[in-house]
C-alpha cells in the first residue's frame, strides 16, 4: 500500500463523487496511507500506535522527545480481554 502514489488514490476517490456527500472520503490518501501502516504492524501494539500516532517517526518532528509515555502504553496495562 506504501508504494501507491497519493494522486491514484485521490482520482479513485474521485470517482466516489456520485455517492451522496455522507458517504464520501475526506482526505482519502491520508487515511490508506494510515490503513497501510495499520495492516504492516506486527502486532496490536504496533497496530495502535498506527492509529492514534500522527507522525511515523514523532521523535523527529518534535526536539528532545523521548520514549512514548502513555496511560494506554505499554500494551501490558491493557486489560484482559478473554480471546
Amino acid at each position: 500500500m506504501a508504494r501507491v502514489p497519493p494522486g491514484a488514490v485521490e482520482q479513485t476517490a474521485r470517482l466516489g463523487r456520485v455517492l451522496p456527500r455522507r458517504w464520501q472520503v475526506r482526505n482519502p490518501s491520508d487515511k490508506f496511507a494510515k490503513l497501510g501502516r495499520v495492516l504492516a504492524a506486527g502486532g496490536a501494539g504496533e497496530a495502535y500506535l498506527a492509529l492514534v500516532s500522527h507522525w511515523d517517526d514523532a521523535e523527529s518532528v518534535v526536539l528532545d522527545a523521548g520514549a512514548l509515555e502513555s496511560w494506554a502504553w505499554p500494551p501490558t496495562t491493557w486489560p484482559a480481554l478473554g480471546v
